[in-house]
């Protein structure tokens, strides 16, 4: 069971695990669905009802079945879930074996509208906090091409990475800043996503950045014209014979 604020990555996470095992992922959202939907219909057959499983149930091969936002569901629906979780079933369906059950849940203190998990569902679970790590959200933003502008600003700004504001519906979160980045790179705002507040200290970084940069690789292209000019006289008293040690070349750079 992963517990942390909402925007943390929590479902990024499941997701990324599966896929660096090869593993099927099953995302159900217990808040959607009603208690009949879990268990299934039941069909008569030979006088006998028999109980078809939803077809969003997995039933073969090995993967992840992932209770997403699992404490938004209704005590009905979490009540049903406790068998699935512990005896792996719901009357007759049955989780195949190669199959682990995840959940993951807001808290209560980040003003999430969840409902009160159960004890006795908790008590079939391993618990594990979730905590913003800036080197963790910085390692997946190479792999997955954030632009260095966010990444630097995180950089200089660790508090930022996770931050929720009572007073603005957009604050900034490792999800919010993934979108945050994708409205940066088309030349949009990023208030909408992270705050203004927050999106005001980016874009002032952003100034301030891009001019930095701009000094860095006007200095870095004057010493690579530097270099390249002295290969080449090089090349040419090789090629001439010409063995004189004074500077017979200049730069202005």
């Amino acid at each position: 069971m992963l517990w942390g604020p909402p925007g943390i990555g929590k479902s990024t996470i499941v997701a990324e695990v599966a896929r660096q095992h090869d593993l099927q992922l099953v995302d159900l959202r217990l808040s959607q669905l009603a208690p009949t939907d879990l268990r299934g219909l039941p069909v008569a057959e030979n006088g006998v009802s028999r109980w078809f499983p939803p077809e969003f149930l997995p039933t073969e091969g090995r993967g992840i079945l992932f209770l997403d936002e699992i404490n938004m569901a209704p005590p009905a629906m979490q009540g049903i879930a406790q068998q699935l979780i512990l005896d792996r079933q719901v009357g007759s369906y049955r989780v195949p074996d190669g199959w682990y059950i995840w959940a993951a849940g807001n808290r209560k203190a980040d003003r999430a509208a969840v409902f009160e998990m159960p004890s006795a569902l908790a008590n079939r679970f391993i618990h594990l906090d979730l905590v913003p790590d800036l080197d963790s959200f910085k390692a997946w933003g190479l792999r997955s091409g954030l632009s260095e502008q966010v990444l630097a600003f995180l950089s200089f700004r660790p508090t930022l990475l996770h931050h929720i504001s009572p007073q603005d519906p957009a604050w900034p979160s490792p999800r919010s800043w993934s979108m945050a980045d994708r409205l940066h790179a088309v030349g949009l705002p990023v208030d909408p996503a992270v705050g203004r507040a927050t999106a005001g200290e980016f874009q002032a970084f952003c100034n301030i950045y891009g001019k930095r940069r701009l000094i860095t690789l006007l200095t870095k292209g004057c010493r690579e014209v530097k270099r390249r000019g002295r290969d080449a006289a090089r090349r040419s008293r090789r090629a001439t014979g010409c063995h004189r040690r004074d500077r017979w070349w200049r730069f202005g750079c």
